[in-house]
């Protein structure tokens, strides 16, 4: 009916202004940020601390994609090159303790996919899923797997301690998209905005694993040129007019 229309196009108006608050926050003074941290290389290079030369490229790297205006979508590799320099930041301060793995099918390097879904779920494990206590080596790996032609998934897996019921109400959500000790906020944002921006087939599950850890379901749209998600994001706003009936 039209009320319930209504209803689900103001929570999705909601959702999208939310992400969009939040990315323009990320976006205080880019250029600073740039000029700054290329300043940090230039001088560590010149002064021969290649450590932290290397830490100013890679922080640089990070927020070069983070705080990019325009289209909240990116190519699959600008995506993996988001969270590898996010994933080096923290190998080079835990060393040999942490490793980081990819393995991603070469059919999906010319996907497009929201900003910003791999990097949290890194973050989740390593700040949540790691005991400093463990005694082996913390990994996280990022791999594909293919659902059918249209359809495909990320998979990020760590071997942390896994996932613990919060006792927290607020943080505390149906779908199970939280890990103890998160304010939940980072990986159900990116669940958010895939089924908002994609529609609510496609999201983010996160599943205990037999072996302990975690393993992060990201379920996508094969969209492998411009074109084509322009035309996938008028069919999602066309079917959203509609209330999903086909016209």
């Amino acid at each position: 009916c039209l009320s319930t229309l209504l209803k689900q196009v103001e929570k999705e108006q909601k959702l999208k202004m939310n992400a969009e608050l939040h990315a323009r926050l990320a976006q205080i003074n880019p250029h600073f940020l740039y000029n700054t941290l290329d300043m940090i290389n230039w001088m560590a290079a010149g002064k021969g601390n290649v450590e932290v030369s290397q830490m100013a490229a890679r922080l640089a790297r990070l927020f070069r994609i983070s705080v990019r205006k325009g289209s909240s979508f990116i190519t699959l590799p600008e995506e993996l090159e988001h969270a590898r320099a996010y994933a080096e930041i923290q190998q080079a301060r835990f060393e040999d303790r942490f490793r980081y793995t990819v393995r991603i099918d070469a059919r999906y390097l010319s996907c497009y996919v929201p900003k910003i879904i791999i990097q949290p779920f890194i973050e989740n494990a390593i700040v949540h899923g790691f005991d400093p206590s463990m005694s082996q080596t913390a990994e996280v790996s990022v791999s594909s797997q293919t659902v059918d032609a249209n359809t495909f998934q990320l998979i990020v897996e760590d071997n942390g301690k896994g996932m613990q019921p919060s006792h927290d109400k607020h943080t505390r959500k149906k779908d199970s998209l939280y890990v103890s000790g998160t304010g939940g906020y980072g990986i159900l944002n990116v669940n958010e905005r895939i089924r908002t921006y994609l529609g609510a087939e496609y999201g983010a599950e996160l599943l205990a694993r037999e072996s302990g850890g975690v393993r992060v379901v990201i379920t996508l749209p094969y969209i492998d040129s411009p074109d084509k998600l322009e035309q996938f994001n008028k069919l999602v706003a066309t079917r959203d007019r509609t209330g999903g009936r086909n016209t």
